[in-house]
């Protein structure tokens, strides 16, 4: 059943936010609008959505910029992404397409259009793989981390952590980053608080023969 999912909708354009906010209670859907990547991210941050609209000409980050981390980002890699663009040259669509949309619908839309393009890419979406890494897997769709059969018991703050660096193991992940990622409204977090939860994550994994790696003033790796 693709009723009562949730979308978000990326759009500067307050019209455009009008449109998706009378079309989607058309197709059953839940919903929530959002102006910027920011916007996005904070809403991500609270909660996964089941479906993204994203338009390309956003202030600050832009579309292209915003597909690109979530589809290299094992916390948000199973959400599928409709670009819904004013840029609809061949370029655009083959790059959006590249990055990890999957679909790419030009602007002016048709709003049945639109919502038969949402239901035939949720079908499509079915339940996400675990992803593994030295003994421990992840699952996107529950949000939860597993080793030896059993789930990992870890506080919000330690999940939001490991699945930043899970996301991004083996790779360098900068401290400012993880701080934007894990404590969002924060206006300034002491580096006591990012140490002692590193540390508890830390003491988490070592049974299990991994490490987090502090790179001195830069940030973090998995490894």
């Amino acid at each position: 059943m693709e009723e009562g999912k949730l979308i978000y909708c990326v759009d500067d354009d307050a019209d455009i936010r009008s449109v998706y906010e009378c079309a989607l209670p058309l197709g059953g859907f839940r919903f929530k609008t959002l102006a910027s990547g920011s916007e996005l991210w904070a809403a991500l941050s609270e909660g996964k959505c089941d479906l993204l609209l994203l338009d390309l000409m956003l202030p600050g980050e832009d579309g292209f910029d915003l597909l690109s981390r979530l589809k290299q980002d094992a916390r948000y890699l199973d959400i599928p992404v409709i670009v819904v663009s004013a840029k609809s040259g061949e370029t655009d669509t083959v790059k959006g397409l590249d990055l990890g949309a999957a679909d790419y619908i030009d602007k002016p839309f048709k709003v049945m259009e639109l919502l038969a393009r949402i239901k035939a890419n949720l079908r499509k979406s079915g339940p996400s793989s675990a992803i593994s890494y030295k003994g421990i897997s992840y699952d996107p769709s529950r949000k939860s981390f597993s080793a030896n059969g059993e789930n990992m018991k870890l506080t919000n703050k330690e999940r939001q952590i490991l699945e930043l660096l899970f996301s991004f193991r083996g790779k360098l992940v900068k401290k400012d980053d993880l701080v934007k990622a894990v404590w969002p409204d924060a206006v300034d977090i002491e580096t006591r608080t990012v140490d002692v939860h590193i540390s508890m994550v830390r003491r988490k994994l070592s049974p299990l023969g991994i490490d987090i790696k502090t790179i001195r003033s830069l940030g973090y790796i998995l490894e």
